[in-house]
Order: structure tokens, then sequence, then C-alpha cells
């Protein structure tokens, strides 16, 4: 049997990031009772984020194709694709899993920020995958990873995706580091800048650190991207951000803003550039290190009931992808076969033959700029504010109750990080709130940390556990934001440390501020600049005009409410300032 039974895989189909399924009818032109009584068996593919939409075009043609046919014509297998962050989904295999037989015990939830055990994994570069398999140390074997990464399934060099009044001629677009390529851009505009995303969620990412790393020392680089605005998981989510920018000012930044990331990006863009967004060409920078997504297949030691049906079934899909209809879904979506490949039909703005591209990421240059880039974003400061009002009691409890998912963001800091936990509840001239958890470092849940910081990290979560909200009070939201907001460094004191204030909530007492005083509060946030993750209990907390929502978009932060998966998304958001796990 596999290691994650019904239950868990019914929270995954809830909780895990992206998913596609790709079974069709389970009856091709032969008999139906005959197909009946042979079910297509259900492959589970694990992608980085950027691949999704090549890999699932190719899945949607493998399910398809006479090579998943059995001789009656029924459909021998189904494809469902999903993708989660590629350095969580290294650190699961690296793991070896173990922790999946523990969930709740650390502040790393497979079930929830991976997915289910897949039988595929597709991550976008052979480094990621070599890390998984070397770095396991003495683990448990509970899996094995057979890939062979000198046959890549195609190839993306990095690129610059430059908007068109700041781009140069082609000739000037290739065989140019990437310090040569933004001096260019600068003499356009001395205000231009390059932005990338969280390298932690993609391998394109990682790639453009490298890249970046190269250029300025990774403090500065990391100085710099923060101050340009939020992190995004993926290259095409920050190009279409900037596009959807509606004010003059966002249209300013969109015209002198380049995006850092792989090529195919360019193409995904154009579906939501608009007609706001900018029209963006590609340079080819010579120095940064592009991807190369290998097929991996993912071996579970103890789910021998299959077994041999589940290989075979591996086996037809890896085969089939090397196929000319396979290699034409990567083709489609602008993946290059190699990097001396050609694109034979490129979009616009992307370049044929740019010359001679960089090679791979390597995991050696992974592990580095991992490291490089954790360093350089210095130990993370963050005040969390939980309602501790009387109507918080029926949010309380349970797995997705304000405790839990309190204890799960509490479980991504790393030793150095400082955090502090205020109990928002008061009556009549008391103050809004009372220290749960001191401001200071409270150790890492890391497999790799001290023991007295793995107690101190238990000691944390058991006071959130023993915290209980006052029936008699009610909350002063706004008397607690504030002083939240005022207590971070500032001016002189702010040494660049990534700031945030953490607000979860039922929203039942936002009514007790008059619409004058809920302008005034926002006004407050947006002067200042310290980003706010509102975090409702109210399936409509974020909804247009809401008080949540309004309080979110000023300060730069986020706003989260009941309609999606709380305790990822709150994760997810605590994952940009903290060190994380060591």
């Amino acid at each position: 049997m596999r290691l994650i039974g019904a239950s868990l895989a019914a929270v995954v189909a809830l909780t895990a990031g992206v998913w596609w399924l790709a079974s069709g009818d389970s009856r091709g032109d032969g008999p139906s009772a005959s197909c009946a009584r042979h079910p297509p068996l259900e492959l589970r593919v694990l992608v980085d984020p950027d691949l999704g939409p090549a890999v699932r075009e190719a899945a949607n043609g493998f399910v398809a194709s006479a090579a998943n046919e059995d001789g009656d014509g029924c459909r021998r297998s189904g494809v469902t694709v999903y993708s989660a962050g590629s350095a969580e989904t290294v650190e699961a295999f690296r793991t070896q899993y173990g922790e999946w037989a523990h969930v709740g015990r650390s502040g790393f939830n497979p079930v929830g920020t991976v997915g289910p055990q897949p039988d595929v994994w597709i991550p976008a570069s052979s480094a990621s995958a070599r890390r998984a398999r070397d770095e396991s140390g003495n683990q448990p074997s509970v899996l094995s990873l057979d890939f062979d990464d000198a046959e890549p399934l195609a190839y993306a060099p990095a690129v610059l995706l430059v908007p068109d009044r700041l781009a140069e001629a082609e000739n000037g677009r290739m065989g140019r580091t990437l310090a040569e390529l933004m001096t260019a851009m600068r003499a356009k505009d001395e205000k231009a800048q390059a932005r990338r995303a969280d390298p932690r969620y993609t391998d394109a990412a990682l790639a453009a650190a490298r890249g970046q790393y190269r250029v300025d020392a990774p403090r500065t680089v990391e100085l710099g991207q923060r101050r340009q605005g939020r992190s995004m998981p993926t290259g095409k989510d920050l190009a279409c951000s900037l596009a959807r920018g509606s004010s003059a000012e966002d249209r300013t930044v969109d015209r002198r803003t380049a995006v850092l990331a792989a090529e195919p990006t360019l193409a995904q863009y154009r579906d939501c550039a608009g007609t706001t967004g900018v029209t963006r060409v590609a340079e080819y920078p010579a120095d940064v290190p592009g991807l190369d997504p290998v097929f991996v297949h993912v071996r579970w030691n103890d789910a021998r009931l299959d077994e041999a049906e589940r290989d075979r079934a591996v086996q037809r899909f890896r085969d089939w992808l090397a196929t000319k209809d396979g290699r034409k879904a990567f083709r489609d979506a602008a993946f290059r076969g190699s990097p001396r490949e050609p694109l034979p039909s490129p979009p616009p703005g992307l370049l044929s033959d740019p010359g001679p591209l960089p090679r791979a990421l390597t995991a050696d240059e992974a592990v580095d700029t991992m490291e490089k880039h954790r360093q350089a974003n210095a130990a993370g400061r963050v005040r969390f504010l939980l309602d501790s009002s009387g109507s918080m009691s029926r949010w309380w409890d349970g797995p997705n109750g304000a405790r839990e998912i309190l204890k799960q963001a509490m479980g991504r800091f790393g030793a150095e990080d400082m955090f502090g936990v205020w109990s928002v509840a008061s009556a009549g001239s008391e103050p809004p709130y009372r220290d749960l958890l001191a401001f200071g470092t409270h150790g890492s849940w890391s497999r790799a940390a001290a023991r007295n910081e793995q107690d101190k990290a238990a000691e944390a979560a058991k006071k959130v556990d023993d915290a209980e909200p006052d029936l008699s009070k009610e909350a002063d939201i706004g008397g607690a934001l504030k002083a939240a907001l005022e207590g971070m460094p500032q001016g002189t004191e702010d040494d660049g440390h990534p700031q945030l204030v953490v607000l979860l909530t039922d929203d039942e007492d936002n009514d007790r501020m008059n619409a004058a005083r809920q302008d005034e509060l926002v006004a407050a946030v947006a002067a200042r600049k310290v980003p706010v993750v509102m975090v409702s209990f109210d399936s409509g907390g974020c909804l247009k005009d809401r008080f949540d929502l309004r309080v979110a978009d000023a300060s730069g932060g986020r706003c989260l409410d009941a309609r999606g998966d709380l305790a990822r998304d709150l994760g997810a958001e605590i994952a940009q300032v903290a060190q994380g796990r060591d």
C-alpha cells in the first residue's frame, strides 16, 4: 500500500498547490464492459511551477495517445499534474519524506506544502534532482529517485524581459553579461531596475539569483528586491502583476522594470499583459545559467501492491515524452531541445538563434546560491496579532483553527528570526493587547537545529497551545495594529531586516470602527510602509472595499480569507521574510 492513505489524499486535494487531471474517459473505442473491468491507473506527476503549462499539455497528449491504449482500445493510465515550490520539494525528498508519517510534529508539513507522494517528479533543473538524491544523508530509505541528467526533457535559457523602449537592437540582445545588459538599460533610463521571482519557489528564479549575485553582493541584491516590491512565486506572476497595475505610478514602474526569468515566461506573459502591460522583448545574458528539466521516476519502497503495473505506466509516459509528439508539448511552450537548438517558430520578442547559450544550473551552484540568499535575507521580524475576543471561540480549535494556523506559521522561522505574538482583547480602558509570546528569537523546528533550539520552538508552540479567547472582551483591532506598526524599527533603527505584521481575526470587531477611523488607520498603514498580512476567518474578509483588503493593499501586504487555505497561504507569506529551516 502507499504511505499516504485515502484520508490524507482528501486533505491534499484541498491544500496542495495547483492540480490538473488528465484521465479522460476510462473507455476508449472498445467494448464498455471490457474497459470497465480495467479502470486506468492514475499517475501523480509533481512539477516545478514554471513547467506546469508544458507538462499539462504533454499529459493531455499522452493520455489521448495510442501509446496509452490497451488491446481493447481502453485507456491504461490517467495523469494528475500538480506543482509545489522547488525548495520545499527538494527538502521533502532529501528527508526521504520521513516527516509524512509525523504530520504536525514540526513546522514542515509535506502533505500541505508539497502534496501526495508522486510517481513522477519533473523539476525544472537537474540540479534539484541531484540535490534531492545526493543530499539525503543517512535518512531511512523509503524511496528512490531514478533519473538521467544527461538526457533532459528540454532546455530553457534565462532571459531579461525588457520593456521594448529600453531594449537593445537585436545584435545587442545576445552575447553580453547581465551587468552589461543592465548598464545599457540604465543608459536609457537611470531608474531602470531588474526583478526576479522568489528563488525558493522555482528553479528559474534560483538561476536568476545566481546571475544577480555575480553583479552585486547578495545582500545588496536582496535589499533592492525588497524595496522594489513584494516577492512573487514565479516569473509569470511577477510580470503579470506589473502589467495589472492601474495607477500612474504603477504604469511608470512597469515601463522601467525588467524581469529576469526563464525564456518561456515571455509567451506566458502575453496572455496576461492585456492593454496595460508594456511590450517586452528578451535579452539573453551570457552568464546566467539555464534550465534542463529532467524526468524523475519516484519509487516508494512499500508500494508493492501495484508496483509492476505502476512502473510500466511510468515508463510508457517517459518513453512518450521522448517522441516527436512529446517533445512538441515543450517546444510549443517555447522550450528548446538543447542549448544549441534554435526555436523553429519563436513567439514575438524571442530570438530563434541567440548564439551560444549558457549551460544549465549545477547542483553546487544551487546549494551555494540558496545559502547566499538565506544569509542575505537577514533574520525576519514579525509581529503576530491574534484576535482573542469572545467571538473568536468558534475559530479557535481544530486543524484549521487560529491556534493551529499560527503554530504552523511559527514553524517557518529559523533560529535567528525574531517574532512575537500579541493577544488582542480588551475591555474599557485596558491596553488593546497583551504579550502571549514575547518578541525575540524562539528556536527552530529544523532537523539541523541544535536540541536547545528545538526545545525553544516547542516551548513557544506550547504557549500558543495554552492560549484561550476571553469571552467577555472585544478586540480593539485598530489600536493593536497601530501599536504593532509603531513598534517596528524605523528610520535610523531600520537596518534592512524584513518586517511583517500579521493579524488573525474573524472581522467581527471591524465594525466597531466608524468609516473615519478606518480611513485614518488605512492612511497610517500606508505611510508606515510595513507589509501587513490580514488573515480573516470570514469568507468575505478580502472582498472589494472590505477593511481587511484595504489595509493589506495600503501596506503592500496581502489579504487572506477563508475562501483559501489559510494555513498554507500564511505559511507562504512568512517564508518570504523568515530565514526558514536551517
